[in-house]
């Protein structure tokens, strides 16, 4: 069993030099943990067979302990839930390492998250589902969906932005080790459809999806669905439904760039009848490049997304 955890100091910043250790309250010897960077330790534990559960806490160069959990080794039913290193991201863009966003829709990956599969059952999105929370700085966040292996949540607008927060996972009477996650105010990424291809934006034009089947033209205005562009005004609670009545539109100013040009943004703000999810309409400018795979980018303030693609005739 590997034991983790994303560590900060008492002035928010990542722990990256000193010593941290975890102790254990059945008396066997104390486990010193590696540093791995950007603030993360970790070490590997092979617990006793059959024993009863064990209490690790993970104490640093304080007085109090950093983190702890209660484990088993024969726990099957309720596994300790674990965060994966790196396991914490926007649901858009799954590589690990970047910050996720106020109001994103972000995706938690590890092992012993939930004892099910399991889907929200209602609009405002629950704080529990199937005896699963997260905990965002101990608060709990808005779920969609919880499985075993992945967690779909949302990021409150109220989250503090540009510091390391905590996050844990809860499945029933078992919570993860702390894992360290930052908040941006916005950080685009558009949704991809890889069935379609590698990169393939969820861009829908006047014939459908602007994939190689249905390219869009110059002219066109295409959506662009995406998530993590923050704030909107009206104010709104995340995990709340999107009505189709009324429109929230983004607190900054969005650009769109088309196959390497900017274009005109008609609208950018949350997409009607849908949770945590952004839409942004974009003409596509005349004289784009054409071809199966021309480059979009979404930019908010100083983030920008990932590159996806649609297709141009």
């Amino acid at each position: 069993m590997t034991i983790g955890a994303s560590i900060v100091d008492d002035c928010g910043t990542l722990l990256n030099s000193g010593s941290v250790s975890a102790q254990f309250s059945d008396a066997e010897a104390a486990l010193r943990l590696n540093p791995v960077g950007n603030g993360y330790w970790e070490a590997t534990w092979i617990p006793a067979p059959n024993s009863a559960p064990v209490t690790i806490q993970l104490t640093g160069g304080g007085a109090s302990p950093i983190a702890s959990v209660t484990v088993s080794s024969t726990q099957s039913s309720s596994p300790v839930p674990v965060i994966a290193r790196g396991g914490i991201v926007s649901a858009a863009d799954p590589l690990p390492g970047g910050p996720v966003a106020q109001g994103g829709l972000i995706a938690i990956y590890g092992s012993g998250l939930a004892a099910t599969t399991a889907l929200a059952g209602a609009v405002p999105l629950p704080l529990t589902v199937d005896h699963v929370q997260v905990l965002l700085s101990g608060q709990p966040i808005p779920l969609l969906y919880v499985s075993p292996s992945q967690i779909d949540a949302v990021v409150p607008y109220g989250a503090p932005v540009g510091e390391p927060l905590t996050m844990q996972v809860t499945n029933g009477t078992w919570q993860s080790l702390p894992q360290t996650v930052v908040v941006a105010a916005a950080q685009p990424a558009i949704f991809l459809l890889t069935q379609f291809g590698a990169a393939q934006a969820a861009a829908i034009g006047p014939a459908g999806l602007a994939d190689s089947k249905t390219p869009a033209k110059a002219g066109d205005t295409i959506s662009i669905y995406c998530e993590g562009l923050g704030p909107v005004v009206p104010a709104f609670a995340a995990g709340n439904l999107a009505p189709l009545g009324q429109l929230y539109k983004t607190a900054g100013p969005v650009s769109v760039s088309i196959g390497g040009e900017n274009t005109v943004v008609q609208f950018a703000g949350l997409a009607p009848g849908s949770v945590g999810e952004y839409q942004v309409n974009a003409i596509i400018p005349g004289g784009v490049t054409t071809g199966d795979a021309v480059p979009v980018v979404i930019s908010i303030g100083t983030a920008t997304s990932p590159t996806a693609t649609i297709a141009v005739k």
